[in-house]
């Protein structure tokens, strides 16, 4: 189906993930209603604030793709943007699955933050961060040793350009995983925990702040490995902010229950 199958395939996928979500609404208790209810400017507030990190990491991720392809073509030309293309998609996964960690943990965050209870607030967010870790170091070690069979998912022509200047930059790049699955856990972790702003904070950060300028600056020293570099040092820099905002929030700098 070439393209077409591509482009139908991914149009399929939301619609097979809606259908399986919504088995939970076949049991009668389970039913979805339509309630009166008046939207008033503190909720709206809420809304913003607390969903704009997630709006943010999810708009940004365009802005770092067209700034990496611009780059990169200005460096190694279309091939280049090919290796980085192979590499992009195969850290989509990657940051899906942190993803998926962070949405599964905020739900037990949210629930004993609201019961008050810090303590499992607190115990909770150690094992998820504990977690990210050890999945950071499957995927490192997976790709690191696997590096050449992903590539030829992609490579089909076996270019050995794009062969050399993706598996170089895979061994690179994958290393800020170890910072990604903090950052997005703790952007996450924050949102539940009512603090917006610093979950904002967090994501703009992630997302432009830093890496943007990081990708144009070392790019034009370091060339393609000043690229993958970037990426690395950007997520490293976040996750210090982000680990700083954890242990703030656990002694209570960040006040408890202040969405500020």
């Amino acid at each position: 189906m070439g393209m077409f199958g591509a482009a139908f395939a991914t149009s399929l996928a939301p619609i097979i993930s809606l259908g399986i979500l919504s088995i939970h609404f076949a049991k009668k208790k389970s039913r979805p209603a339509i309630l009166k209810h008046k939207l008033t400017r503190p909720a709206i507030k809420d809304i913003l604030n607390l969903g704009s990190s997630t709006f943010i990491m999810e708009v940004s991720s365009a802005v770092v793709l067209t700034t990496f392809n611009l780059l990169i073509l200005g460096l190694e030309g279309n091939k280049g943007v090919a290796a980085y293309g192979i590499v992009a998609n195969i850290a989509f996964v990657a940051v899906a699955i942190f993803t998926g960690l962070g949405q599964g943990v905020q739900p037990l965050i949210s629930k004993y933050y609201g019961l008050k209870d810090r303590k499992t607030v607190r115990r909770v967010n150690r094992y998820a961060l504990l977690t990210a870790g050890f999945i950071a170091a499957l995927i490192y070690l997976g790709t690191f040793f696997n590096s050449a069979a992903l590539i030829g998912l992609f490579n089909n022509e076996n270019d050995p350009v794009i062969l050399k200047l993706a598996d170089s930059g895979m061994k690179i790049y994958f290393l800020g995983f170890f910072f990604v699955g903090i950052n997005i856990v703790t952007a996450m972790i924050l949102s539940a925990t009512e603090k917006g702003r610093a979950a904002f904070v967090l994501s703009v950060l992630r997302g432009l702040a830093v890496i943007v300028p990081m990708a144009i600056l070392l790019s034009s020293h370091w060339g393609m490995t000043g690229i993958w570099s970037s990426f690395v040092l950007s997520e490293l820099i976040v996750a210090g902010f982000a680990l700083y905002l954890t242990t703030a929030t656990e002694k209570g700098t960040i006040a408890y229950g202040n969405p500020d």
